[in-house]
């Protein structure tokens, strides 16, 4: 029943950047959230010698944007965006200097072959583009698929009948358009599509009523509400083809910023990308009749989840469910547990109705008789290891986990069944057994949680590639009707 309010909602527990990011025309931007510090993961790839190389040979590189909300936004001394803080934080290690080039979507091959622009950001992949341009390995973040109407509409989420016959206005080109004309066809509705050039041009359009709705890539709006989330899908950098002057240390930067700082990318999706909290909650006809019963939810958290306990710790799960009682009408009444094992004892038993944090795997929720929903976030798993070392994730490593992590252990074994977890009552335990040599690698805390401090003398952190998808487990309940 929380399945539309959580998707929505998604990426919104993540920090906050402080303040918007203005580029100069020219020149990288000097102001921005973007303090990477060069700590000791840093050097793997660029040392202290070649970073200092590159700024004193400063290169200057010409990034072709175009109106794209969120990604780029504005044009000279009041260019913003995703990608402008990205490549900011890029220029940390490059030494990159920018000159920031206005273009067409429908001209960016051309450009960037005969050679006016070096480098555009925010392109979906598709094997035909692949063969016009060169993407960069690595992803520089994610877009969805949002059919945004009027925030005065009587829409409900995932209205499909009402979606029948409406005029939806697109980017040209866009890939979101090929990706709405495929759901259209899956769910039996049609739709005329109007094509536009800029995003002002559009949103003025749906204003003056000359379309009914447009398909967006980002969950905020101006003056509107979103009604269809139909798909979330990566974006990357591009250069013209083959060009590794280019691509090479950026491929190696993104690394960098990954290996320093994983939820970097999370907090820039969240500043740039994501809805803020005034943004209208859009529920389906059931949600609605749901609510109106004003209905109250037993949330069972373990006092051991540092993200979760309103009285210490990070707590942003908490904060997250406390919006969503302001948004929804939902009233949450939390339950303290002594541990997660006891929160899943919870909702079998009934004396709870949902829990955070449940790693999907089939065979353990029917092991719990317990129900998962959508992922509401996609938390990076991140290890401590030793550099150097040569028993490294995927290579039968023994891994340290607290009791608290199981679900993270879940995920981490579906991921690389032949390394061997040891559990450990807490991340203190964990750290000794790191430091003793009991286990090869252990697992970090949380993104936002306040035991992240700095990782033990010679340790260096690595996200070894897996996401764990975070879901809210339930007990089974009868569904909206």
């Amino acid at each position: 029943m929380l399945r539309t309010l959580l998707l929505f909602l998604l990426c919104l527990l993540l920090p906050v950047p402080q303040g918007a990011l203005a580029a100069a025309s020219g020149k990288t931007p000097v102001q921005a959230e973007t303090s990477l510090p060069l700590n000791r993961t840093t050097f793997h790839f660029f040392s202290p010698e070649d970073i200092a190389a590159n700024y004193k040979a400063s290169k200057i590189i010409r990034v072709g944007y175009f109106d794209q909300h969120g990604v780029f936004e504005g044009e000279g001394e009041h260019l913003s965006g995703y990608a402008v803080a990205l490549l900011t934080a890029i220029s940390r290690y490059t030494g990159w200097e920018y000159k920031w080039v206005k273009i067409r979507f429908d001209e960016l091959a051309q450009r960037l072959d005969d050679g006016t622009i070096d480098l555009s950001c925010g392109i979906s992949f598709t094997p035909e583009r692949s063969r016009l341009y060169s993407f960069s390995k690595l992803r520089a973040g994610y877009e969805n698929t949002c059919l945004h109407v009027s925030s005065m509409s009587d829409i409900y989420y995932m209205d499909l009948d009402a979606f029948n016959g409406m005029r939806i206005g697109f980017f040209n080109d866009s890939q979101q358009y090929v990706v709405m004309t495929r759901f259209a066809a899956q769910n039996g509705f049609s739709f005329t599509p109007v094509f536009f050039e800029e995003s002002y041009e559009m949103a003025q359009a749906l204003a003056e009523g000359r379309i009914d709705g447009y398909v967006d890539g980002v969950l905020r709006g101006n003056g509107t509400k979103v009604v269809a989330t139909i798909s979330t899908d990566p974006f990357f950098f591009v250069t013209r083809k083959d060009d590794m002057e280019v691509m090479a240390p950026l491929n190696e930067a993104m690394l960098q910023i990954l290996l320093n700082h994983p939820s970097y990318l999370a907090r820039l999706y969240d500043s740039y990308l994501n809805i803020s909290s005034d943004v209208p909650v859009v529920f389906t006809r059931s949600e609605c009749r749901w609510l109106a019963t004003k209905p109250a939810i037993r949330v069972a958290y373990s006092r051991e989840q540092d993200m979760m306990d309103p009285e210490f710790g990070g707590n942003f799960l908490y904060a997250f469910l406390k919006m969503l009682e302001r948004q929804s009408g939902i009233r949450f009444e939390f339950l303290p547990q002594p541990s997660y094992d006891a929160c899943l004892k919870a909702l079998a038993d009934g004396t709870a109705d949902i829990m955070p944090d449940v790693y999907p795997q089939l065979s353990f929720l029917r092991s719990q008789n317990i129900f998962s929903g959508r992922p509401f976030y996609n938390a990076p798993i991140t290890v401590v290891g030793r550099l150097h070392d040569k028993n490294i994730p995927g290579q039968s490593c023994t891994v340290g986990f607290t009791r608290e992590m199981r679900s993270v252990m879940l995920a981490y074994q579906s991921a690389y069944p032949e390394d061997i977890p040891k559990i450990f009552p807490n991340i203190d335990a964990c750290r000794k057994a790191f430091e003793k040599g009991e286990v090869d690698v252990y697992l970090w805390p949380y993104p936002a949680a306040s035991l992240q401090d700095d990782p033990p003398k010679d340790g260096l952190l690595s996200p070894p590639g897996p996401c764990i998808p975070w879901h809210w487990a339930s007990r089974p309940m009868p569904r909206p009707s």
